[in-house]
């Protein structure tokens, strides 16, 4: 399957200053799209009530803006891609973006289904790193390659590229063995971590009750939308 691009929004308001702080200190530039899908490259050279990035332009400001409308700004930082909403204004010689809604660009070959609050699918963790282990973890998403979990503790000792044994538990209509290998693990919230796996081996009766699962997702994705 080819990899779609799915904009996820950032709400976690630290992640977002250090994202931005180092996008000032680098040498990336902001690309502001006008209506006709051409860009105007940016440099930003302050940012003022978190929400606000004065910009000088590479080039004068020819493009074909309203100063009423939406228009969109795009960035990387450290490789990864960002965009946010913007309407921008002109203002002592500096193009002045307002930023609303900022996005994660992420790169998937799979759809990502939320689970539902009302699901019984969990992950037990059994092994980390080949050692004894043994934490319950709530699913918030699943697809055919991994999933995210939610972790309910103060601390963890999880951590990028740590290897697991799991069984994915879904109520009392099934589980499954698998061994996987944990990407990223997250702050969410006071209490909570959320850690993204990837998983690596299954066996082939494994395969098919993971598909399962999914169609079941899928399907009161589906319903819950129509």
């Amino acid at each position: 399957m080819a990899e779609i691009t799915v904009l996820k929004q950032i709400t976690d308001f630290a992640f977002k200053q250090k994202v931005f702080i180092k996008l000032m200190n680098g040498d990336a530039v902001l690309l502001l799209k006008d209506k006709y899908d051409r860009t105007l490259p940016l440099k930003v050279t302050r940012l003022e009530e978190q929400n606000k990035f004065y910009c000088k332009g590479a080039v004068k400001l020819d493009l074909d803006f309203s100063y009423s409308e939406n228009y969109t700004a795009h960035f990387m930082v450290d490789t990864e891609k960002y965009m946010f909403e913007t309407t921008p204004l002109l203002e002592d010689g500096h193009v002045v973006l307002n930023l609303k809604r900022v996005f994660h660009l992420q790169n998937r070959q799979t759809v990502r289904y939320k689970v539902p609050a009302d699901t019984h699918l969990k992950l037990v963790i059994g092994s980390l790193n080949e050692e004894t282990c043994l934490l319950d973890c709530s699913v918030s998403d699943l697809n055919s390659h991994g999933c995210s979990v939610i972790v309910n503790a103060p601390k963890t000792v999880l951590q990028s590229k740590d290897l697991i044994d799991a069984t994915l538990i879904n109520g009392t209509e099934g589980s499954l063995q698998l061994q996987g290998v944990i990407r990223n693990v997250r702050p969410h919230g006071p209490e909570q971590f959320a850690v993204g796996i990837e998983f690596h081996h299954m066996l082939y009766s494994g395969e098919d009750k993971l598909v399962s699962m999914i169609n079941e997702l899928h399907q009161r994705t589906h319903l819950k939308s129509s």
